[in-house]
């Protein structure tokens, strides 16, 4: 049912999901840049130290948020 809720309440948002962390993407260039991905409330406040970052939820963990979760994302978006 969360599920439902939070597709339905950031419908408007971008699917960023993307599995940057996968060993396929070490192969990039020496000058990539550095990314820090969030999927999650823990790492929301973490990830605001760097310039530029995201915030989000990964779809997998959706159910383990609370509606408070996600009025704090709406919040911090």
């Amino acid at each position: 049912m969360l599920l439902i809720k939070f597709m339905i309440r950031f419908k408007d948002m971008i699917n960023s999901h993307a599995h940057l962390d996968f060993d396929d993407m070490n192969a990039i260039a020496e000058n990539a840049v550095a990314i820090v991905p969030s999927i999650g409330k823990q790492n929301w406040i973490d990830v605001q130290m760097y310039p530029y970052f995201s915030l989000g939820i990964h779809p997998w963990l959706v159910e383990i948020h609370t509606q408070q979760d996600l009025n704090h994302l709406e919040y911090l978006v």
